[in-house]
């Protein structure tokens, strides 16, 4: 990112925004981050002198390590008591049951008019140059100094910032500290990648793929009597299509502005303190994910693979040769690169629908669910990749899981190793290749279908209690001569 900084601030380096004090204050924060912000926009800063005011930092920290005083947060956060929890000594200890508040997200569809789009897109836009601005002044902090600056030493200075300039006083105060505590968290997370030995250190954001901002509701975002938001800084209220209705009784606590080919949403976090689990025991199930059928129960259901899966690959293809033969740099390349991002977020729309879908009738049917704890990163890399990922079984999993823990059931994930090779019956291993589909033991003679048999393994590794007399009787009726 081009930054003027000569001149922009009256320091012993010029423009750098740290300044040496002495030995009891080794650091302190003048307006570092307005004239990085302002030289970013190109605009006109003014010289602070040594009079101007000053905030203590941290102290140095390494940079593979979080700021202290986001390690003193965490302290103080870790401190506090369970929320709703019931004391023991208020019931009975066979009768003692915990209140699950459990924070959900839920997506709505918004209708700006032309101006309010704009708007949207104009504050994004901002958003975008501050997040850049406090990336380039970690960056500067760090190398000219080898000081980490924290969340705490960058929100202070919005103040300032805002004063400096227009565009962001007229914008949420709260919405831009969470534009810092997004970089914030981008730190941290790359913290915890050194600590494991990779890379990835945040880079700067193009305005055209920052397409999100946060808001709490109540300030900054307001929902109206009518349905419609207001968001400081955008002229009238914006229509939202309510789709489905909050939950009863439930604590709205943040909500994300987004902008995803060309259409604008809003998803709202929250709290929902009406769930307690356990619910009443149902039935157990064992679950095979795989290619051909993407779900196999133990219980002898399968689902076949959507048939969509195969036409969206084919459209995508004819698509990404159309973005391909375009000219760099052209309208029609712009309007191409957009009909193939469309073309994505309908496919994934699909799948994730799908994957709702059957989530939530496992939920309904089964009160324990297991699955494979499988390594999906790991056959995503090899021939059948392209396979893997269009069956999004991690997507299913976590939707399985979450519902599941609303309604008081349990998902279990059990070891995969074995699982279509171990007989259910006398627990043979009978290695089998991928083109075997049926199993066949040679040990007891049981003949079953391999995605089936392989989900009552993996019922019976998760839940040992539910082989009984009842599945051994079942698996006997399936014996043949041998």
């Amino acid at each position: 990112m081009p930054v003027a900084l000569a001149g922009l601030i009256c320091n012993p380096l010029p423009g750098f925004p740290l300044k040496y004090d002495s030995a009891e204050q080794p650091w302190s924060i003048g307006e570092g981050m307005l004239g990085l912000y302002l030289a970013a926009l190109g605009g006109q800063a003014q010289c602070f002198g040594a009079d101007a005011e000053e905030r203590r930092g941290f102290g140095q920290v390494h940079p593979s390590e979080p700021p202290a005083g986001d390690r003193r947060l965490q302290a103080a956060e870790e401190s506090r008591s369970p929320k709703g929890r019931i004391p023991l000594s208020s019931c009975d200890e066979t009768d003692v049951r915990y209140p699950m508040f459990m924070l959900r997200s839920f997506k709505y569809r918004l209708f700006p008019n032309p101006t309010q789009a704009a708007g949207l897109t104009d504050m994004l836009g901002s958003f975008c140059d501050l997040y850049n601005a406090c990336l380039q002044q970690r960056i500067e902090a760090y190398q000219r100094r080898g000081k980490s600056l924290g969340y705490i030493d960058q929100a202070n200075e919005l103040k300032a910032v805002r004063l400096a300039d227009e565009r962001l006083a007229g914008y949420s105060y709260s919405a831009e500290q969470q534009v810092v505590r997004r970089l914030d968290k981008a730190f941290k997370a790359f913290f915890g990648r050194v600590r494991r030995g990779k890379g990835g250190f945040p880079r700067f954001r193009a305005k055209s793929m920052f397409d999100s901002a946060g808001f709490r509701v109540g300030d900054g975002l307001t929902i109206c009597r009518n349905r419609k938001i207001t968001v400081v800084g955008i002229p009238g209220e914006i229509k939202v299509r309510w789709h489905r209705d909050l939950p009863a009784g439930a604590k709205i606590s943040t909500a994300v502005v987004m902008r995803s080919c060309g259409k604008w949403y809003i998803r709202f976090s929250v709290e929902t303190p009406d769930a307690y689990g356990p619910h009443p025991f149902r039935e157990a199930v064992g679950v095979d994910v795989g290619l051909t059928s993407l779900v196999a129960t133990s219980d002898g259901c399968r689902v076949p693979t959507p048939k969509w899966i195969g036409k969206a690959s084919k459209k995508q293809r004819r698509l990404q040769r159309a973005l391909a033969r375009c000219k760099r740099g052209s309208k029609s390349r712009l309007r191409a690169k957009m009909r193939l991002a469309r073309h994505a977020a309908r496919t994934a729309s699909q799948r994730r629908d799908f994957a709702h879908k059957v989530s939530r009738d496992l939920v309904n049917r089964y009160s324990h669910i297991a699955f494979e704890d499988l390594n999906i990163t790991g056959l995503a890399s090899g021939m059948l990749a392209k396979s893997v990922l269009n069956a999004a079984w991690g997507q299913l999993i976590s939707f399985t899981d979450y519902k599941a823990a609303y309604a008081g059931g349990l998902v279990a994930k059990v070891n995969p190793r074995g699982t279509s090779q171990e007989c259910d019956c006398c627990g043979r291993v009978t290695p089998k290749t991928l083109s075997e589909r049926i199993h066949d033991c040679p040990g007891c003679g049981t003949v079953e279908d391999r995605d089936i048999h392989a989900a009552k393994v993996i019922k019976h590794r998760a839940f040992p209690w539910s082989k009984g007399l009842g599945a051994s009787l079942e698996a006997s009726s399936q014996r043949v001569a041998a």
